[in-house]
């Protein structure tokens, strides 16, 4: 016996078939309602709560009684039903809670034809890659792409024997909790590697990393010029540090006394920046290319030679020189640059050129980098929307400075330190994203009938098809003929 219907996919497996999506299942459609917000309540769930199959109650909004009497009219979820966001984001899927709640009008009630299509093994077909795929040539929309009710409705689904439907959904279940398990240890991997990234910043400039080393280098460990005088710190200049005595021949010292120049680059965007480089042009460099390895040119700009010596007089920057994001939302953000060929900078990247027998440019970029570094710079930032350091309280900010020879041997040991935490966070990075395609593989698997065994003895899914279709009509009408006359 064959049904009526076409197949999704090729050689479908035994006893499997297709049904449009609007046949098997039910559609409450909550589009075009959107009730008034109280403090409390019901709670309200919208399409940003739905995420990854499950319902996040953070951000939750929240609607009084009366508004949802008066709301949810179109109908009310019930146990086994799921939530589906039409858009922001599209695609997404959940069972629903075991609370009260009310449906915002993102999300569509998917409410399966009972004891024809599991609830879970919907769930997670329609997270499947092939069935996201299919809903990504259903949307429309130009700002933000969604697919309505209507459109979604002929979308094909799968249909295996339910029993079958079932073991599947159980196996999804049971290998999705162990990558569920190792992904949350990759998480919290991640999470102590931060932490410990900005620990070895902190004990780096209390001098703690080479405690060891002054006691070794006692006798050889060259002071401060003398000329230098230490920046006067008082009480409100120490309130933002985490100590208070720095290590002998460290002193604190103000920027603008370590550095020949600190200075930002133009305060006038370019008004021709072209894609690519040509004859004459020049790279220039915004915050978004500041990253803390290095300067990032995947989404570089360029200017011609006018443009860039008009900004040059300005600010040239050259090897070895610091850079720091000092506005928007990366402020604090600093390296050092590595470019042999000269570039035009933008005002919201801040240059530092240190002082040659003075100041590492590493330990520069590092302090900056480090929890101490952070607080008294962007401390001093001014501004609401945009966040901003202002170039002279950058030049008077302090630092606490190191003999030059330490200053060498504490990047050492920082660079030493984060190398390692950079190849364990590579490792964790891989795994993580191993483990999202080994969970579309699982989900492929499955919805080509190959991660589970088939029972014969099960009933196929054509049966389950012609219950499906009798049970939106009088069920006393259920014959051997009906169902003769729906497959053949």
């Amino acid at each position: 016996m064959t049904a009526k219907i076409d197949s999704i996919i090729p050689n479908l497996p035994v006893g499997w078939a297709n049904i449009e999506f609007g046949k098997g299942i039910t559609i409450i459609d909550y589009r075009g309602r959107t009730p008034p917000y109280s403090f409390h309540g019901i709670p309200h769930i919208r399409s940003s709560n739905i995420r990854n199959g499950k319902v996040l109650l953070n951000g939750l909004k929240y609607i009084s009684n009366e508004a949802y009497d008066k709301y949810m009219t179109r109908g009310f979820p019930k146990k086994g039903d799921l939530l589906f966001t039409t858009e922001a984001p599209m695609g997404e899927i959940a069972l629903i809670p075991d609370f009260l709640f009310s449906v915002a009008q993102r999300l569509l009630i998917l409410s399966p034809v009972e004891n024809c299509l599991d609830s879970k093994f919907l769930l997670y077909q329609i997270m499947s890659a092939d069935f996201q795929s299919k809903i990504r040539i259903k949307g429309t929309g130009t700002t933000v792409t969604g697919v309505s009710s209507r459109n979604l409705k002929p979308v094909q689904i799968l249909i295996a024997p339910i029993f079958e439907q079932r073991r599947i959904a159980r196996k999804i279940e049971e290998l999705f909790s162990f990558l569920d398990a190792g992904t949350a240890s990759l998480h919290k991997v991640q999470t102590e590697l931060k932490r410990y990234r900005q620990a070895v910043l902190k004990y780096a400039f209390e001098g703690k990393l080479t405690e060891e080393w002054r006691k070794k280098n006692r006798n050889h460990s060259e002071p401060i010029l003398k000329s230098l005088e230490p920046a006067p710190i008082n009480q409100n200049a120490r309130a933002p540090l985490d100590y208070s005595e720095l290590p002998e021949n460290w002193i604190w010292a103000q920027f603008d006394a370590v550095c020949n120049k600190i200075q930002d680059g133009t305060h006038f965007s370019p008004k021709t920046q072209y894609d690519k480089p040509g004859e004459n042009t020049y790279l220039y460099i915004t915050a978004k290319n500041i990253k803390e390895s290095g300067i990032d040119l995947s989404n570089v700009t360029y200017v011609d030679f006018l443009t860039h010596k008009s900004i040059s007089k300005r600010c040239n920057p050259e090897i070895n020189d610091v850079l720091l994001i000092k506005d928007g939302v990366k402020t604090g953000v600093a390296t050092v640059n590595t470019l042999e060929e000269a570039f035009s900078l933008l005002s919201s990247v801040a240059l530092f050129k240190p002082k040659e027998n003075l100041l590492n440019p590493y330990f520069l970029k590092h302090f900056l980098n480090s929890p101490t570094g952070f607080k008294l710079t962007t401390g001093k930032m001014t501004g609401t929307a945009i966040k901003r350091i202002i170039l002279d309280k950058i030049r008077k900010s302090c630092l606490p400075l190191a003999p030059l020879s330490e200053q060498i041997k504490i990047v050492e040991e920082i660079e030493f330190r984060l190398s390692i935490a950079d190849a364990i966070a590579s490792v964790a990075k891989k795994s993580l994203n191993q483990s999202v395609t080994l969970r579309n593989s699982i989900l492929q698997s499955a919805f080509r009938g190959k991660l589970v065994v088939q029972d014969p003895s099960d009933e196929p899914a054509e049966l389950w098809l012609y219950r499906i279709k009798n049970q939106k009509k009088d069920l006393s009408k259920n014959t051997t003929r009906g169902l003769m006359n729906y497959v053949k």
